[in-house]
């Protein structure tokens, strides 16, 4: 009796061992489970992100209807522009003159990005609260332009801000910082392209002028 007893014992799971094992069987299925999860999340991020460089495409496109076709950057502060702000720091009044046609600050921060989203253009909106940069010298007569995209550009593997002029002979990239060394460039004709830091180079060379001037928060 006490040998069968011992048996039985023996041959199964005891009810610590039977917790332990489901723990365990949760944890990896955590682990299996969560990176399907993070890249659904990455390009759910992605979509919002060319949504959003989009939605700031028609807002300045419409801005610009009313101001003899030409972007707030081309036209000097008398005549209604934010041309004289190339030469701060600044980068949110071209973004801030937009206010009734983006209607939301919310639509200029990518999900992928650190920064916050402001709660209005007036006293909450400043360059912290940006994720995009926008093309100094796009114009609607060269639809190859950049006319925005993400924040995170590197030249020769340094990240950038304020006013960056980048050539057809610089290392051109993209930071880890919100899309994983990718991006979005919103292009002058309207479309938005998810670009690669070798497809960034690329089109660099080829927007049809020398240089490219880039405001960056």
């Amino acid at each position: 009796m006490k040998s069968l007893l011992s048996k039985r014992t023996t041959s199964g799971l005891t009810r610590v061992e039977l917790i332990v094992v489901v723990f365990v069987i949760f944890i990896f299925a955590a682990i299996f489970c969560s990176v399907p999860d993070r890249n659904m999340r990455r390009k759910a991020e992605r979509i919002g992100c060319v949504n959003n460089l989009k939605a700031f495409g028609c807002a300045i496109r419409m801005w610009g209807n009313d101001n003899g076709d030409k972007y707030s950057m081309g036209l000097s502060l008398t005549n209604g522009g934010t041309m004289e702000f190339l030469a701060s720091p600044n980068v949110f009044p071209h973004f801030q003159i937009l206010s009734n046609e983006l209607q939301t600050p919310k639509v200029l921060i990518c999900g992928a990005d650190e920064r916050n989203p402001a709660t209005n253009f007036t006293t909450d909106f400043n360059d912290s609260h940006l994720s995009y940069f926008i093309g100094a010298d796009a114009d609607e007569t060269n639809p190859s332009m950049f006319l925005a995209g993400d924040r995170n550009i590197s030249v020769n593997s340094r990240e950038q801000s304020g006013l960056v002029t980048l050539t057809t002979n610089q290392v051109v990239g993209w930071t880890r910082k919100i899309h994983k060394n990718q991006g979005n460039i919103l292009f002058v004709d309207g479309h938005v392209d998810q670009l690669s830091t070798t497809r960034l180079r690329d089109l660099v060379k080829n927007t049809g002028v020398t240089t490219n001037r880039l405001a960056i928060p």
